[in-house]
C-alpha cells in the first residue's frame, strides 16, 4: 500500500513539472501568458491532490490490531533482536558517559539545590 505522503511526494512532482515548464517558457520565449497558464495548473493539481488523497487513500490504523506481518517495526512487525553485543556496548556507554562528569568537554555535574 502506498502511504498518503508518497502519494502526495507524486503530486508534488508533476505540479512541479508544470513549475519549470513555466520557467522554460518564460527564459526561452518571454512569453509570461503561458508561463501563468502553467503556473495555475502547477496549483491547480496539487490542490486537487491536496483535497483528494485523504479521502481515496485509506489511513493505516494504529491501534495495534494490526496483524499484518510487513517486517517493519510496529504493530504486527517482524522486529528484528537487537545483536548480542548491544546490552554490553549500553552498559559500557553509560559508565563511559557517568564518568565523563565535570571532565573538559562532558556534560557540566549537576548543580545542588539549596533552599530558597
Amino acid at each position: 500500500m502506498i502511504s498518503r505522503r508518497r502519494w502526495l511526494a507524486g503530486w508534488g512532482l508533476l505540479s512541479l513539472t508544470y513549475v519549470s515548464l513555466a520557467v522554460v517558457r518564460v527564459l526561452s520565449d518571454g512569453d509570461v501568458g503561458a508561463a501563468v497558464v502553467y503556473l495555475v495548473a502547477a496549483a491547480v493539481t496539487f490542490g486537487f491532490a491536496a483535497a483528494v488523497i485523504p479521502f481515496v487513500v485509506p489511513r493505516r490504523s494504529d491501534d495495534g490490531d494490526d496483524d499484518s506481518s510487513d517486517g517493519g517495526p510496529g504493530p504486527g512487525g517482524d522486529e528484528p533482536e537487537p545483536p548480542p553485543w548491544w546490552p554490553d556496548f549500553e552498559r559500557d556507554f553509560r559508565r563511559h558517559t557517568d564518568g565523563r562528569r565535570g571532565a573538559p568537554g562532558g556534560p557540566p555535574p549537576p548543580r545542588e539545590r539549596t533552599p530558597a
